[in-house]
């Protein structure tokens, strides 16, 4: 600095004034401070680029301002370097953006210290978006952040909102005020888990920071002011008895069904309703009883009596018939409504697609095309209509079972007769012997049954797996004209299918029959035996018992008729429940894996904890100033297989570079450039090295193909997660988004793809609305019109621009979108969600808009965010914004614009990985710098 001082050349003010030619000394003289002054400005450019964020403007307007002590105070702590600013009359780093923001609204004419205020104003926000905890937790701690200023107390409001969690039953409701005083940076929130020894789905409720009048000297963070907190329930499914037996996989089906069964009346709804159920099916055994009495009284009293008093009678026996039938008319209805089915059925289903959204590619790999939708759909309804719905028919046929053998031994007694004990054990003899032989019956058959099932569940899957990789091939089909073999291919499945379903349909029509066959023999045994009764008592027991009535014959024969009817219905259900016992297995089998959400909580709770740890050791104005830190990260192989419960699978893992390759066990993996190797000789992804990703910049991953890059993406955005938590850190407050290399589109219109990230009731106000035609969601204008701009900013066509606009809807996207197209969708909804890591895992170079796609990362970055306009209340002006990073995965050249040459021009730093190594060249290492030098270097204009 002293040199260039000396040697700068002197300011000229005012016009330029003709000179006489200088001589050659002269000359020369001016060539060498000129020479000087490039080299110092070169230095003071390289320092420029070494910086970040904050320091990098800092930085740059001393440069402008001619200030090279700047360098002096770079690597200064915050005391000394804020006392060595204000000694020299610089300004500190983080009172740029305040700075500019004032220098705007000057020229807008809009009052200063309004601006300024809210800047300085502290921000408070959750330090996470997500917390993860047991349900054996007990009391938890919520930890709310402020960010700014802490010089002043603050004071905000929480209060918890149900979502699936529903307080009272799962947690504890919590509201309250949390006050920070004076140097506070940190507050916790307790909130009480409650363990509730049920077996539940994965619940969650939320914990929100109110914008009210509880709101003092805060300001509310534009996202993480709420708060998603999950419970994960340890109980097995469908309760806890057989829980060692599910996970060594020997436990009865019957067993199983049973505490199925359980864990229905332990739901509220499905309780309540199965109490009404049950009472409207006695309420219509009790109506069948009523209805023999009245047969025996037509017989025997009204139509032997008196013919005076006929008419009278039977009027009044039709009236007795009829009146209760409107009862079970109401009572039906009420069966209709009472919704067991349907709060059994969406409980199970809700639990199923929890589950499988949490499997990631490993666990989808092990399941056959279909599976999931079988499990969700067929499955689902075979257990709930065929199981439990079937099962509560049989208190209705063990009512009347007890009416049927309570009926010989009353009716004497009402129509003032002698009890018959002979006719009694007749009559009863069948109605206990009857059930007896069918369920002997069908318990010797239950093996078959099972195996016919299991084949046409099977077969049912292979066609439904096959009409789903059809669709997803659709288009490799047509080009290589290949309709006829998927037809043929189809037609084969089909065939299997419908000849499962026929062996299938056979089977359970032997054993239907068997229960009419049986019921006969039954019903014609006691024709014969109760018509010599009637006709010739003396023939039967040697006379010794006395001889029963035309009414009672009739009734009796009614009561084995109705019973042998019942008998058939039990039988058709326990068939029923027989067929819904393989699904339940395949359902509690997917219930109690164990899941990503579980080890994900741990990781969460520890980056949390370091997170709050550097808090509170540099304090909350450095929050941003937290960098991405990866050290020596590894997968192991056992981790991600353990990570859910595989059963009986006899496959192992082989890992190559980011990839993951199933093979048998007798399998050998093929090494590129290399012979056979065994499967399990490499039992990990490991990446080798220390890297430091400082917020607010562009970070570009280079390496050869299967060299890692995207595994490493998916460890930044937790995607995957590495064997140890300390070797990955993401500050817990970002909010981070992975943006895959292949797209994907919801059913709906373009534009609620766009805005699909954002979330939020303030966003978009879900209802039923015209502008959707009956569905969907009406969004906002101003975030129709934001979406808009960011596409356009991205250069997309104008027809898919007028497909946004016009919001038309489609099933499938991918097929109506270019690859190119897609990709730049893709781009523009990751940057309408505004996180504050963005990994792009996209091959940009395929873009047909390259260069704007890398102008569109680079404002997301120095503007942290696109379209966010500072004078627009909706979005906190740019000093109170979070930096924006962006990590980009790509080729290790030729893929940003011009190659290398381009890299200082869109790129902060890069990563380098090849052979398991990582290594981080900054951009003011030699090694970017050697990388960059090669031609023309284009530098970044100020």
């Amino acid at each position: 600095p002293e040199k260039r001082k000396d040697k700068k050349l002197p300011k000229q003010k005012g016009t330029l004034q003709a000179r006489t030619q200088p001589s050659p000394e002269e000359v020369e003289q001016q060539q060498q401070v000129e020479d000087a002054a490039v080299g110092d400005r070169q230095q003071l450019l390289q320092g420029l680029l070494a910086c970040r964020g904050e320091d990098a403007q800092w930085v740059l307007q001393a440069l402008l301002q001619e200030r090279p002590d700047v360098f002096e105070a770079i690597s200064l702590p915050a005391p000394a370097k804020e006392k060595h600013c204000r000694q020299g009359g610089l300004a500190l780093p983080q009172h740029q953006a305040v700075a500019k923001e004032r220098a705007d609204d000057s020229a807008q004419k809009q009052p200063v210290d309004a601006r300024i205020e809210r800047c300085a104003t502290p921000l408070v926000q959750f330090s996470s978006g997500t917390y993860i905890f047991g349900e054996d937790c007990g009391r938890v701690r919520i930890t709310v952040m402020r960010i700014g200023d802490t010089s002043k107390p603050s004071s905000v409001r929480y209060e918890t909102q149900d979502r699936s969690a529903k307080k009272g039953s799962h947690y504890k409701h919590a509201m309250g005020v949390i006050e920070f005083k004076p140097g506070m940076r940190t507050a916790d929130i307790e909130i009480e888990i409650v363990n509730d020894q049920t077996w539940n789905i994965t619940l969650g409720f939320e914990l929100q920071l109110l914008p009210d009048r509880g709101l003092v000297n805060a300001t509310l963070g534009q996202y993480l002011h709420r708060t998603r907190i999950f419970i994960i329930n340890d109980d097995s499914f469908p309760t806890n008895k057989y829980r060692e037996n599910c996970k060594n996989g020997i436990v009865s089906c019957w067993s199983l069904f049973k505490e199925y069964a359980k864990m229905n009346i332990k739901n509220p709804v499905v309780h309540k309703a199965t109490k009404k159920i049950l009472f409207a099916d006695q309420v219509d055994n009790l109506y069948f009883l009523l209805v023999l009495f009245l047969d025996i009284w037509l017989v025997d009293v009204t139509l032997a009596g008196s013919p005076d008093n006929a008419l009278g009678e039977l009027i009044m026996l039709g009236i007795i018939r009829a009146a209760p039938l409107l009862l079970l008319h109401a009572l039906a209805i009420m069966k209709v409504w009472s919704r067991v089915g349907g709060a059994s059925r969406k409980t199970l289903q809700y639990a199923l697609f929890s589950r499988f959204s949490y499997f990631d590619h490993l666990v989808r790999s092990h399941l056959e095309n279909g599976e999931e939708a079988s499990a969700i759909k067929r499955d689902v309804n075979h257990v709930v209509h065929q199981g439990y719905m079937q099962l509560l028919t049989l208190p209705k046929f063990v009512g009347r079972l007890f009416l049927g053998a309570f009926f010989p031994l009353v009716h004497p007694l009402v129509f003032d007769k002698k009890v018959n004990l002979a006719h009694v054990g007749l009559s009863m003899a069948p109605l206990l012997l009857l059930p007896l032989v069918l369920m002997a019956f069908l318990l010797m058959r239950q093996r078959g049954l099972a195996s016919v099932l299991a084949r046409r569940d099977a077969t049912d899957n292979q066609v439904v797996g096959w009409v789903q990789q059809f669709s997803s091939t659709s288009s490799l089909i047509q080009d290589y004209s290949q309709q006829a073999w998927a037809a043929e291919e189809m037609d084969a499945r089909i065939g299997e299918y419908n000849l499962a379903v026929i062996h299938t349909d056979v089977y359970v029509l032997h054993n239907v029959f068997f229960a009419r066959w049986v019921t006969l023999l039954f019903i014609v045994g006691y024709t014969i035996a109760g018509g010599i009764w009637v006709v010739n008592p003396g023939a039967i027991w040697g006379g010794i018992a006395d001889g029963t009535t035309i009414g009672t014959f009739l009734a009796t024969m009614s009561l084995y008729r109705q019973l042998g009817s019942d008998c058939q219905e039990v039988y058709a259900a326990f068939l029923d429940i027989l067929q819904a016992l393989p699904p339940l297995v395949r359902i509690a089998r997917v219930l109690n894996r164990r899941i990503e959400l579980q080890d994900l909580g741990s990781h969460l709770s520890a980056r949390e904890n370091r997170t709050n740890a550097h808090l509170s050791a540099k304090g909350g104005l450095d929050a941003d100033l937290l960098a991405i830190e990866l050290d020596n990260p590894t997968i192991n192989s056992n981790s991600l297989s353990a990570l859910f419960d595989m059963g009986s699978l006899s496959k192992h893992l082989v890992f190559r570079g980011s990839g993951v390759m199933l093979w048998d066990q007798s399998a050998q993996a093929k090494v590129p450039g290399g012979g056979p190797r065994s499967t399990m000789s490499r039992s990990c992804v490991k990446f080798s090295g220390h890297v430091h990703i400082a917020q607010g910049q562009i970070v570009y991953v280079v390496g050869p193909q299967g060299a890692g890059k995207s595994t490493l993406l998916q460890l930044i955005a937790g995607r995957v997660l590495p064997a140890k938590a300390s070797q990955v850190f993401v500050p817990s407050h970002l909010r981070v988004l992975l943006v895959s290399g292949r797209p994907a589109f919801i059913r709906g219109s373009l534009l609620e793809n766009l805005v699909f990230g954002i979330g939020g009731a303030s966003l978009i106000d879900e209802h039923v609305g015209a502008a959707t035609g009956g569905g969907g969601s009406v969004i906002d204008e101003w975030v129709r019109a934001r979406a808009l701009a960011i596409c356009r900013r991205l250069k997309i066509s104008d027809d898919t621009l007028l497909m946004i606009e016009s919001e038309v809807r489609m099933e499938s996207w991918l097929e109506v979108l270019s690859s190119s197209e897609a990709i730049l969708l893709s781009l523009a909804r990751a940057f309408i969600s505004d996180p504050d890591i963005l990994c792009i895992n996209v091959p940009i170079a395929s873009c047909g808009q390259q260069r704007e796609v890398w102008l569109a990362i680079r404002s997301f970055v120095d503007e942290r965010g696109l379209e966010k306009d500072p004078s627009d209340p909706k979005w906190l002006p740019l000093g109170s914004r979070r930096p924006k990073t962006c990590v980009v995965a790509g080729a290790e050249s030729g893929s940003l614009l011009g190659g290398r040459s381009e890299w200082p021009q869109f790129v902060d730093s890069a990563i380098h990985i090849e052979g398991g190594c990582m290594s981080a060249l900054g951009s003011g290492s030699a090694g970017f710098q050697e990388q960059v030098s090669s031609g023309t270097s284009t530098t970044r204009s100020s």
